[in-house]
């Protein structure tokens, strides 16, 4: 099957041996996936933390349609993992803090150098990744799922 569309993943039949496109997150790609997440959530398509067969049926044909990329169940499943645990890793950083802004521009962290600073030699201490989510995505929008 020939795509036009960069990073689509193909389906498996015998004459492509059942070869997949690695899945390709951007920040608008990855928009869209909380969004398609978000309205599972509204129509109560999740138990405990994960969807529902039917939640993830929904998810996947609402992100086709958002963005024309067919991703598998399991690609999806694997974004929203790694989403869940940004937003732990974000929650622990950011949850319980005041006085910190949010550059809309940018999408970072507005924050003094000397805040950054103690983060970093706390998280250097706990071997902890915390420094370089000073520029990924706003996982405040994750809240909800």
């Amino acid at each position: 099957m020939v795509n036009t569309k960069k990073n689509v993943v193909r389906s498996s039949s015998p004459n492509d041996g059942g070869q997949k496109t690695k899945a390709n997150w951007d920040y608008k790609s990855t928009e869209n996936f909380v969004k398609a997440c978000l309205e599972q959530v509204s129509k109560r398509e999740r138990v405990g933390t994960s969807f529902t067969k039917k939640g993830w049926n929904n998810i996947k044909a609402q992100f086709h349609n958002l963005t024309g990329l067919k991703y598998e169940k399991a690609q999806l499943k694997n974004r929203y993992d790694s989403l869940r645990k940004d937003w732990r890793a974000w929650y622990n950083l950011f949850g319980r803090e005041t006085g910190l802004g949010w550059d809309l521009v940018n999408n970072t962290v507005v924050a003094p150098d000397e805040w950054w600073e103690t983060k970093q030699l706390v998280c250097n201490r706990k071997k902890c990744y915390f420094v370089s989510l000073r520029y990924v995505y706003p996982c405040f929008l994750y809240d909800e799922l």
